[in-house]
């Protein structure tokens, strides 16, 4: 279980989680004769997600009532057509979920509720501002005005095989084939306070209906006739407070076929060089908690070229390693946004199926021991990773297109050309080590190693906003061991330039609301201390 509390501006977000996994394989193993080795296997995975969120006021104290600015005494009495929407019930986060399950057993939903493209049921009534709320595992909050709750079950089913073929001392061919069935079944309900939607019986307080917002603000007493504001603290700035209550139910069922074959060439005792070709997959899932018109999204497969060579030079002393490698990505899962099916001028983060992108690279690592005391080693890499399809995304946290003059959905962003996000271009690192023996008072070890890592984009657009440039990091360290390798002590010294880096940035999808801000996390600064350890038993 997961237990997460976040605080945005006054606003506390609150996630509890609950998880259960079950997994179970079993291998058949098989050597038909000295040059054939077969491994066979079936596999078995269930998981189960249970989580619930609570959005609410973290300024709400005690038995104040806050979970809006019109609170419980909202006068619904006064407004157009006699006071309707007391005649409609306020919503909880399972209203719409009740409703959708009696229509789906030949029951009509109820006079509060109506069906929407994708979503069964869509329930709306009056709002009564929360005084006390609990999401399960959670505390109890006042002035909560988001609820939602999301499940999912995943059951897996695999059956592989895989051979191995030793020609003779020099050549070797390697052969597998996997046979998988995913099936997701999952849910989404949320319940949320409302202004701007349409409220039942045509009463439409954004784009006109029986009443306009003027209209209303009039009949409670808070415009004049002439646009005299009477009671700023009132007055209804964009439609009527209600709460809002959604529910649906989502499926899928994906069968892969996935292989590999591995070429191995050994000329030498001491050399391997490597042909290889794997195909995996990755599931595919939902976009669940904001009703996202992006519901599902596919499995993603990469097919994987490698050539590779590792040996060992200089009479052992040095290890090399080093591939170039090519991967053909088929429906990349790509993180972006995507309209809401309650709001369309709200959005959720959303899994995009990206149909094609390609990443071809290089890397090396070496170990030499230079001396028997003196041990040093490195590593490079390069990958250029682009994305190969026309897909348009849209980008609502885009500084360049705020929501109050323009529409971002009007203006989708194509992803062709651009970087995949996540992916460094560049990477490297070294270090040096040396051991000092000393007898029977054991041995010391110092280290001295460097990192550098390439600028890196947090989204798939190539924003500036979102890149986190490139940095470098130092670390030093002195260990002495005991005689018996029991005890060890060291002395360290983290990030010796106080360089600091970016490794994650996130981006708020609400956008203009929220300043186009973004959050984020840096690396640590510099850090020194002390170290003690001491094995016991076995572990020595």
């Amino acid at each position: 279980m997961d237990l997460t509390s976040n605080t945005i501006f006054d606003n506390t977000f609150y996630v509890s989680q609950e998880t259960e996994y079950l997994s179970n394989e079993l291998q058949f193993f098989w050597d038909p004769s000295e040059k054939l080795s077969i491994t066979t296997g079936l596999f078995a995975y269930d998981a189960k997600i249970d989580q619930r969120g609570d959005y609410f006021d973290s300024n709400c104290k005690n038995d104040v009532n806050c979970g809006s600015r019109y609170a419980n005494d909202f006068p619904y009495a006064a407004v157009g057509a006699g006071g309707f929407e007391d005649a409609y019930p306020k919503m909880d986060l399972f209203t719409a979920k009740g409703a959708g399950k009696r229509a789906a057993n030949g029951l009509p939903l109820p006079y509060y509720c109506l069906p929407l493209p994708g979503i069964p049921a869509y329930c709306f009534g009056k709002w009564a501002a929360d005084k006390g709320d609990r999401v399960a595992h959670g505390p109890t909050t006042i002035g909560t005005n988001l609820e939602y709750q999301t499940r999912t079950e995943r059951e897996a089913y695999a059956v592989y095989t895989q051979g191995v073929y030793t020609f003779n001392e020099t050549w070797a061919l390697t052969l597998g084939l996997r046979w998988a069935q995913d099936i997701l079944d999952g849910e989404e309900n949320v319940f949320y306070y409302n202004e701007s939607e349409i409220i039942p019986l045509g009463f439409d307080l954004v784009n006109g209906g029986t009443s306009s917002l003027a209209a209303v603000n009039q009949a409670l007493g808070w415009l004049d006739t002439d646009g005299t504001i009477l009671n700023p603290q009132r007055l209804l700035t964009s439609g009527m407070p209600s709460s809002t209550s959604v529910w649906r139910q989502l499926s899928r069922k994906d069968t892969e076929l996935t292989w590999r074959v591995n070429i191995d060439f050994t000329p030498t005792q001491d050399d391997l060089i490597y042909l290889s070709a794997t195909k995996g997959a990755r599931s595919g899932g939902f976009n669940l908690v904001f009703f996202s018109a992006n519901e599902r999204f596919d499995p993603e497969t990469l097919i994987a070229y490698e050539l590779g060579y590792k040996g060992s030079q200089l009479d052992g002393r040095m290890q090399l390693n080093s591939a170039i490698y090519f991967y053909d990505y088929q429906d990349v899962h790509t993180i972006g946004a995507a309209p809401s099916l309650t709001d369309p001028t709200a959005q959720s983060v959303s899994v995009f199926a990206v149909p094609k992108a390609e990443m071809i690279g290089w890397d090396t690592d070496v170990l030499w021991l230079l001396t028997d005391r003196i041990t040093v080693g490195g590593n490079i890499s390069y990958t250029h990773s682009e994305y190969k399809s026309n897909f348009n995304v849209i980008d609502f946290a885009n500084p360049e297109l705020p929501g109050s003059l323009f529409s971002a959905a009007d203006a989708p962003i194509n992803l062709d050309g651009k970087q995949m996000l996540r992916v460094p271009e560049k990477k490297g690192g070294a270090f040096a080590q040396y051991s000092l023996p000393m007898g029977e008072n054991g041995h010391m070890e110092f280290l001295a190693s460097w990192t550098w890592i390439d600028k890196v984009y947090y989204s798939a657009f190539e924003d500036p906003n979102d890149v986190a440039d490139a940095y470098q990091r130092t670390d030093l360290r002195a260990t002495w061991f005991s005689a018996d390798d029991a005890l060890s002590v060291a002395a360290f010294v983290n990030n010796v330039f106080d360089e600091i880096g970016i490794r994650q940035i996130d981006r708020y999808q609400a956008g203009e609301a929220e300043d186009f801000r973004r959050a984020g996390a840096t690396t640590d600064p510099r850090l020194w201390g002390v170290e003690v350890r001491y094995k016991f038993g076995a572990f020595r």
